[in-house]
């Protein structure tokens, strides 16, 4: 796997990730674009390939028929006996559909629709920075 904003392929030649809204016709979404509409969605089929991160985490997987079906990186392996090319998969979220193909946002994954799982959202992270008051002592107050 590999993750690159920009790469050059010769002395005078560079591909170059604008992101989204920079396609080849030269239309940017700019800043007033709408947002793409999601709507509830669903999708069963069997996995083709494995989605990952920038990092290599898997964050989804590839449908046979080209539907993409994503999830939060810290779902993958409680999921993981179905996260497995051959495998049957069900799901159900919010998602949508262009040119470029169908993806959903799993709420919902199983190995059929009788056996859809939420999807469990992440804990937040502790603040290291929040003061707490240490049992057993009474806290100070200034008069």
């Amino acid at each position: 796997m590999m993750s690159a904003v920009a790469i050059d392929k010769a002395p005078d030649t560079r591909v170059l990730d604008e992101g989204p809204g920079h396609g080849r016709d030269g239309k940017s979404g700019g800043k007033h674009a709408r947002p793409p509409k999601h709507s509830p969605m669903q999708a069963q089929g069997t996995v083709s390939r494995i989605l990952h991160g920038p990092k290599g985490e898997v964050r989804g997987v590839l449908l046979e028929d080209g539907v993409a079906v994503r999830f939060p990186p810290h779902e993958a392996q409680r999921f993981a006996p179905l996260l497995s090319v051959g495998k049957k998969l069900s799901a159900r979220g919010k998602g949508m559909e262009s040119s470029l193909g169908c993806v959903i946002e799993a709420h919902e994954i199983g190995a059929s629709d009788n056996d859809l799982q939420p999807i469990k959202p992440k804990k937040p992270k502790h603040d290291k920075h929040h003061k707490h008051d240490k049992p057993g002592r009474p806290s100070e107050s200034h008069a």
